[in-house]
C-alpha cells in the first residue's frame, strides 16, 4: 500500500523503514530441531537404510501414508543424529580379522565374474565393446559374453585364471584341472598342485552334485564364506582389478579365438606372478617354490582326471530337435525347457570318448542326454509333437475376449493442466462455447466470464438483474478486456478478496 502511495518499489519502502520498522522477537524453539514421532522415523528409515530412499521421496512417502509433515531437512537432521547416512549405508563398516594360510596350497581361493566388455562373434572371433558404446541393435548385442574365472593361492598369492563361455559348473572343473596340473607347455610357470581346501562363495555351480562328487573324490573339502561377507575372499576379489588392466589391451587388438585370449592371459599371469606383491613384499612365484615336497599333491591320473575335464562344442538345436555331433544326430527330448532353444547355439558337453551321454547347458544348469537315434514316424502314424509351454500361453492369451479396456484419450485427462492465460494476452474466442454466431469482441469477453461464473456457482443461469448489475461494474464500462483480467477476477472470488465482495454486494444492492 505505501509503495502504490509514493509511487515507488516495495523494496525502497522496507530500505528506507528499517531503522524504524519494529524487530521481529526471537522464535522461543530457534535451534531446536523439529520432532518426528518416533514409530514415524522408525517406519520411514527402514526405508532409508534398506531402499536407499532420499529424503524427498521418504517425504512423499510420509504424506500418502499419513504420517504427519515431514520436511526433508529435518528428516536428514534425525538420520544424522542416529548416525545414519545413505553414503555409509552403502559401505560394509563391520571390522573384520585378516587371515592366511600358513603353506602354499594349503588353501585356493576361487572365483568368478562376467567380462561384460567382451563376446563371441559369429566367426569364432572375441569382439570387444566398452559401456559407453552399447546401444540397440549393437552387433555384441545378445552374444555369448566371456566369464572371467581367476584362482589365488592363499599364502604365496600366486594367480591363475582362464576365459570360458558361460559360468557353469563344467566350466569350473575344466579351469580347476588347468589350475591344479604340471603347466609344461607355459615355461617358467610352477604353479601346480590341488590344495586341501577351496575357498568360495555359495554360488549355485559349488552346490551342484557334480563339482561336490568331484571335490569329494579328490578330498578337496570346501569352505563357504558367510552370505554378505564377500571380503572374507578379498585375494581372489582384488585379483580382478589386475586383471581389468590386462583387458584394456584388446581395445586395439582383436583375439582371434577364446584359445588365443587365454594365451595372451597366461603370458600376462606370468608378469603378475613374478613382481613383488604389495602386502608381503615377495613374489608370487617366489613364494610358492618353497613349498615342502611332502605338501605337493600333484593330480591323478588320467581316468580320474576325465571327472574334471570335458570337451566343449556349441550346436544349433534344430525344429525336430536334434543336434548333430560327429556325424551323429542326438534326439533331444520333446519338453521343456528344450522346446525354448529351437534354432538356438547351445553349449554341450561330454567326456573324452564318450559316445553314449552328452551335457546340455540351458539357462546356466546342465541336463544329461542319453544318446537316442534320431526318431523317423512311418506313414499315416503322425503326430503333432507337444507346443512349448510359451506357445500354449500365447494362444490362450490370444483366445481370450477382448478386455474391452480403455486404451485410447487416457493421457489428456489424466495430465491435463489448468489453462493460464499470460499477463495482457488478447481474449481467445476459441474458448467460448456457442453456435459459432458471430459477436463482436464485448460480447463474447462478457459470454465467457458469465459462463465461467456459472460454472463456479457466483452467477445464476440466467443472471438476475442484481447479478448483470455486478458484472457491468467489473466490467467497467470498457470495450476489451485481456483474459488474464477475468481469470485474476475469478482467482480474487476464490480467495474470498474483501473488495471483490464489496463491489459484488453493491452491485445486487
Amino acid at each position: 500500500m505505501l509503495a502504490e502511495q509514493f509511487g515507488c518499489d516495495v523494496t525502497r519502502v522496507y530500505h528506507h523503514s528499517r531503522d524504524v520498522r519494529p524487530r521481529r522477537s526471537r522464535r522461543a524453539d530457534k535451534g531446536a530441531m523439529k520432532a518426528i514421532e518416533e514409530d514415524a522415523f522408525t517406519s520411514l528409515s527402514w526405508y532409508t537404510v534398506r531402499g536407499d530412499f532420499s529424503a524427498p521421496t521418504i517425504c512423499e512417502v510420509a504424506r500418502a501414508n499419513n504420517l504427519g509433515s515431514v520436511n526433508p531437512a529435518t528428516y536428514n537432521r534425525h538420520l544424522r543424529q542416529k548416525g545414519i547416512s545413505r553414503s555409509r549405508n552403502k559401505k560394509d563398516l563391520r571390522p573384520y580379522v585378516s587371515f592366511e594360510a600358513k603353506y602354499p596350497n594349503q588353501l585356493h581361493q576361487i572365483d568368478s565374474t562376467v567380462a561384460q566388455q567382451f563376446y563371441l562373434d559369429d566367426d569364432g572371433t572375441i569382439g570387444y565393446e566398452g559401456p559407453h558404446q552399447r546401444y540397440k541393435n549393437k552387433p555384441g548385442n545378445k552374444k555369448p559374453r566371456i566369464t572371467l574365472l581367476a584362482l589365488r593361492d592363499d599364502y604365496s598369492r600366486a594367480l591363475y585364471a582362464r576365459f570360458y563361455l558361460g559360468n557353469h559348473t563344467y566350466a569350473w572343473m575344466d579351469f580347476l584341472y588347468h589350475a591344479w596340473r604340471a603347466k609344461d607347455d607355459i615355461p617358467g610357470f610352477p604353479f601346480r598342485g590341488m590344495p586341501h581346501f577351496i575357498y568360495t562363495d555359495n554360488d549355485s555351480v559349488v552346490k551342484s552334485k557334480k563339482f561336490t562328487n568331484a571335490m569329494r573324490i579328490l578330498d578337496v573339502k570346501i569352505i563357504k564364506h558367510e552370505v554378505g561377507n564377500s571380503r572374507a575372499k578379498g585375494k581372489v576379489e582384488n585379483s580382478f582389478k589386475f586383471l581389468q588392466e590386462f583387458e584394456k589391451n584388446t581395445k586395439f587388438g582383436k583375439w582371434k579365438s577364446l584359445e588365443q585370449a587365454n594365451a595372451d592371459l597366461a603370458d600376462y599371469l606370468y608378469y603378475v606372478n613374478n613382481r613383488p606383491h604389495s602386502t608381503t613384499g615377495v613374489a608370487p612365484f617366489e613364494r610358492w617354490v618353497s613349498i615342502p615336497a611332502k605338501r605337493l599333491i600333484d593330480v591323478p591320473d588320467e581316468d580320474i582326471m576325465r571327472l574334471l575335464h570335458m570337451d566343449t562344442i556349441r550346436r544349433k538345436i534344430n525344429r525336430d530337435m536334434c543336434v548333430k555331433i560327429d556325424g551323429r544326430a542326438w534326439q533331444l527330448p520333446f519338453r521343456e525347457p528344450f522346446l525354448k532353444f529351437i534354432d538356438e547355439m547351445v553349449e554341450i558337453y561330454r567326456m573324452p570318448g564318450e559316445r553314449e551321454k552328452i551335457w546340455v547347458v540351458l539357462n546356466d544348469k546342465e541336463y544329461e542326454v542319453q544318446y537316442t537315434e534320431k526318431g523317423l514316424r512311418g506313414l499315416g502314424r503322425h503326430e503333432a509333437p507337444p507346443e512349448p509351454e510359451f506357445v500354449k500361453h500365447k494362444r490362450e492369451i490370444e483366445a481370450q475376449e477382448n478386455p474391452g479396456l480403455r486404451i485410447r484419450g487416457i493421457y489428456k485427462e489424466a495430465w491435463r493442466r489448468p489453462y493460464i492465460s499470460q499477463q495482457g494476452q488478447p481474449f481467445d474466442e476459441s474458448r467460448v462455447p456457442g453456435d459459432g454466431v458471430k459477436i463482436d469482441q464485448v460480447m463474447r469477453s462478457r459470454t465467457w466470464f458469465v459462463l465461467e461464473l456459472q460454472a463456479e456457482g457466483w452467477c445464476s443461469a440466467p443472471p438476475t438483474a442484481e447479478e448483470t448489475a455486478w458484472i457491468e461494474t467489473i466490467m467497467a464500462g470498457k470495450t476489451e478486456h485481456p483474459e488474464s483480467y477475468f481469470r485474476d477476477v475469478l482467482q480474487q472470488l476464490k480467495n474470498g478478496d474483501m473488495a471483490i465482495n464489496q463491489r459484488r454486494v453493491a452491485g445486487q444492492a
